[in-house]
């Protein structure tokens, strides 16, 4: 395991006074009060997770558990900040006291996260309602294995979170270790022709071979074949034999010939031994990859690349033979192979990765998007980097393959389109944004964010009316992060559909907070009035929109706002009231103004 994650660890286990090994466990050093509101976050979400398996999200049920999860998340930060627990097998445990287990294996919420590396999980203060809901869904994918195939981590890179961190650490299992002993080789009473042999021969020969010898002639045995004595090795000779032998299967030594080669193309002008020379370095390259050995790998290739650059020190026949040797070390069996090697070995150098995948020729990046499908968020995400770096001064090369069948390969592309940041991309990403995977139209928008520009930004305001609700918050999120007030006019529309009632409070509450931030004062009497209006639909749900147009008001952080806030009336300790009385310190701290509520 690395060094950093034991470093790691280590000062987690200062900070929360871990007791020595060995040592018998002490008194929690956590005030009682603290130790149970960290148990009531904890014990509500326990509750969440049982009650989303039964009810669907428009159920009161559900929502009213729902609610105590936030409320309890809430109630702790307010008085202790962050959210921090380490992981075991089965528990979780806060500041050095364990305050959830759960004797279920199918149910048991820190066993899944331990088995997919996770040990250590922190929720920051300011975190949202939907992101409570995002993590509930990672924890019931996970905990119910027929819903996905995915692991913790990758579910949680997914979601995006924001104010969610996590440690992980990647553990990998030893490989079939292949055993090559005398015993599987050729018996040495094969090989013994002498018709007798006396106790001491007998002995020696034994001690060398570990293998029992007897004096049978060979079966078979033709008088025309030589008969040899017996030669005994003395000690020293069998040592300096394992010696050679070892030097010869060592790396390094392999190593070694492949620099001599590399020397020798810089002094032979034969053409054909030239070529000679190239085809035993590729099969020498083909040979590091099967290893893993992407250090050496890279290196090789990188001499390669030098040769095919160095201008006036090589014929032009020369510097072709070479391009065709690098355009073999990425056509698409070498790629493959190299996806297989990746498959089999999890733990690569990723600067070696990175290094390799970037010396191979453009015309690589096709088959490189095959590497895509490695199981392993970390490789991929060196992969997809190279891809950038490839592909910036040609995106085509990319935005090609983006009507793929494969969405985790559109997903990682739109991901590369947002990474090259280059306005061409919002061409393609319009076909991404038509995905039939949700997960690859979420990736689309977060590459228009990064894009940025006025075409990614209009193609933001189209997506607000997607058929999906994580689509669709995070198209409200991104207008309202890059400013685009022409999404104004869309999201009122948008507001005042009748389906809009019909969706879930915290999607209700992006639209709104996004209408305030984008509008200002031009939206302020809008809100106002959805406040004020007769309710023309359910009770709850006029509830819900005043509560929205409260959370509205209060970002537009104008004073026409804040009058509208100070001039309502609600009972006072009631739910509306004290969000009313957030809203305006809310206001009042954007204009630097005292917090007092009037």
């Amino acid at each position: 395991m690395p060094e950093n994650i034991f470093k790691h660890l280590k000062e987690s286990g200062e900070k929360s006074g871990l007791p020595e090994a060995g040592a018998a466990p002490a008194e929690s050093a956590v005030p009682p009060p603290e130790l149970q509101k960290a148990k009531d976050v904890i014990g509500a979400l326990t509750k969440a997770i049982k009650t989303s398996k039964l009810y669907p999200e428009s159920n009161p049920i559900y929502q009213k558990f729902i609610e105590e999860l936030s409320e309890k998340l809430n109630s702790y930060m307010e008085e202790h900040g962050n959210l921090k627990l380490r992981l075991t097998q089965f528990k979780l445990i806060y500041k050095d006291t364990e305050i959830y287990d759960n004797p279920d294996k199918l149910e048991n919420i820190a066993l899944k996260l331990f088995t997919d590396g996770v040990r250590e999980i922190t929720f920051h203060e300011g975190m949202e309602d939907i992101e409570i809901l995002n993590f509930l869904d990672v924890l019931n994918a996970n905990i119910d294995p027929e819903k996905t195939d995915d692991d913790m981590v990758t579910l949680l890179w997914e979601k995006n979170f924001q104010h969610i961190t996590y440690f992980v650490i990647e553990e990998t299992g030893e490989g079939d270790a292949k055993a090559d002993t005398l015993t599987t080789r050729t018996p040495v009473q094969e090989f013994v022709k002498a018709q007798e042999m006396d106790a001491a021969q007998k002995k020696h020969l034994e001690k060398e071979s570990g293998i029992p010898v007897t004096e049978e002639k060979i079966k078979g045995f033709s008088p025309e074949m030589p008969v040899f004595s017996v030669y005994t090795l003395t000690e020293e000779e069998i040592e300096l034999l394992k010696k050679e032998k070892e030097a010869e299967e060592n790396p390094s030594f392999t190593f070694k010939i492949i620099d001599i080669l590399n020397e020798v193309l810089y002094m032979e002008r034969d053409i054909k031994a030239f070529s000679d020379i190239v085809d035993t370095l590729e099969k020498a390259l083909d040979l590091l990859i099967s290893n893993a050995d992407l250090v050496r790998a890279s290196r090789l290739l990188k001499n390669l690349r030098e040769i095919a650059e160095a201008k006036g020190k090589f014929s032009d026949e020369e510097v072709k033979r070479i391009n065709r040797s690098i355009e073999r070390a990425g056509d698409e069996i070498r790629v493959k192979e190299f996806g297989a090697m990746l498959g089999k070995n999890q733990t690569v150098d990723l600067n070696a990765l990175t290094s390799y995948l970037s010396l191979l020729h453009k015309n690589s990046i096709a088959h490189m998007l095959e590497l895509l499908e490695i199981n392993n968020l970390n490789i991929r995400k060196h992969i997809c980097d190279v891809m950038v770096e490839v592909a910036k001064d040609d995106i085509d090369i990319i935005g090609r393959k983006v009507n793929d069948k494969r969405w985790y390969i559109v997903r990682n592309i739109a991901y590369i389109l947002g990474r090259l940041g280059k306005a061409k991309g919002v061409e393609y990403l319009k076909r991404t944004l038509k995905y039939d995977e949700p997960r690859v139209r979420l990736e689309s928008i977060k590459s228009l964010m990064h894009i940025s520009g006025d075409q990614a930004k209009d193609l933001l305001i189209s997506v607000i009316s997607d058929n999906d609700s994580q689509v669709r918050i995070q198209a409200v999120k991104g207008l309202a992060s890059l400013n685009h007030k022409k999404a104004v006019q869309p999201l009122i529309e948008f507001i005042r559909q009748e389906g809009f009632k019909k969706l879930e409070f915290a999607e209700k509450k992006e639209f709104f907070e996004a209408l305030g931030k984008l509008g200002a004062n031009e939206v302020v009497p809008f809100l106002k009035n959805i406040y004020t209006k007769r309710p023309w639909f359910s009770r709850s749900a006029y509830e819900e929109f005043r509560i929205c147009a409260i959370y509205g008001l209060g970002k537009t952080g104008t004073d026409d706002a804040l009058s509208v806030l100070q001039g309502l009336k609600e009972k006072p300790g009631s739910k509306i009231e004290n969000i009313r009385l957030r809203a305006i310190t809310e206001i009042k701290n954007s204009m630097g103004r005292p917090a007092s509520h009037s």
